[in-house]
């Protein structure tokens, strides 16, 4: 068992924000991102998740989102979802489409940086708005820690715009 909140007492969230950075590590702590960090302090966290295997990002954020492992949802290695949607029939779904399926008015919303997440992963026709974030991170650590600090600063914006 992982305790993810230090609050004792059962209550319902208005708001669920389900926030990860993929290679994040001490990242998320850093002193430049003070609004993710204020997010965290804020609400149910835990730096103790486990990765499925194969480690990589698809497989992973698949299992995360779907509840299963790669060798059940299919997503195996980082090409699958690159060009094929999650199957929205799928008998394994989304955090999103159990969501949608429990509220249909749910207003729901994915950011990213890596289109696969919004694409290959998340099942693009349930009603998740979902942004995308311009950037040569692949290939430019820099640009990628720029690109962190700026989706830092923008970040309770685009959050309050999404659930206003």
């Amino acid at each position: 068992t992982v305790e993810v909140s230090n609050v004792t007492e059962p209550f319902v969230y208005d708001r669920v924000c389900i926030f990860g950075v993929d290679g994040g590590g001490a990242w998320i702590n850093a002193d430049y991102m003070p609004n993710v960090q204020r997010i965290f302090n804020g609400g149910a966290t835990t730096n103790t998740c486990q990765v499925s295997l194969p480690s990589v990002s698809t497989p992973g954020w698949t299992s995360i989102l779907h509840g299963t492992s790669p060798d059940i949802h299919g997503r195996t290695n980082n090409y699958m979802g690159t060009k094929e949607p999650f199957p929205v029939d799928s008998p394994y779904p989304s955090v999103f489409r159990v969501l949608r399926e429990a509220d249909p008015n749910a207003k729901m919303a994915a950011f990213s940086y890596w289109p696969t997440m919004t694409k290959g992963v998340i099942e693009t026709n349930i009603g998740v708005h979902t942004l995308i974030a311009e950037t040569d991170a692949e290939s430019n650590a820099k640009a990628y820690v720029d690109g962190m600090i700026a989706a830092d600063a923008d970040v309770t914006a685009a959050l309050d715009a999404v659930f206003a």
